[in-house]
């Protein structure tokens, strides 16, 4: 992947990665990838999607201070928006970042705005078929 994204790197301004039923094991090549990812990506994204959707119950909150570490370091982001999405047995359990009223905050101290998942996701859909409906 991160040879594709370099070899378009100057036209990529919307990226959209969705990981579904992925394995996270020592077999798995997602750790190096997702790693690699963040120095690949151009400077002037405008909108990045990444969906993770995983079985097992991973703790969302675990994941919130690697991701709030790198994005607050590097000063890449304006708008923030993370949506986890876990299946259990039975049950669906979605959480949003914007719903974590300290996290929102914090990052708010670093200059970057918390969105809501589903209102930015619908906002770039619709800006997707309008720029279609011009064409």
């Amino acid at each position: 992947m991160s040879s594709l994204i370099e070899n378009i790197k100057q036209n990529l301004n919307y990226f959209s990665i969705n990981l579904s039923n992925y394995e996270d094991n020592e077999y798995s090549n997602i750790k190096p990838i997702l790693q690699n990812l963040g120095q690949t990506l151009p400077s002037k994204l405008e909108y990045l999607s990444f969906v993770l959707e995983h079985q097992e119950n991973v703790n969302y909150v675990a994941i919130v201070p690697c991701i709030k570490e790198y994005i607050m370091k590097k000063k890449r982001v304006k708008y923030l928006a993370i949506k986890s999405t876990i299946f259990s047995n039975t049950k669906l359990y979605c959480m949003d970042l914007f719903d974590l009223k300290d996290e929102v905050k914090e990052f708010k101290l670093h200059n970057i705005e918390v969105l809501s998942y589903i209102k930015l996701f619908t906002d770039i859909t619709d800006i997707y078929r309008f720029s279609n409906e011009i064409d």
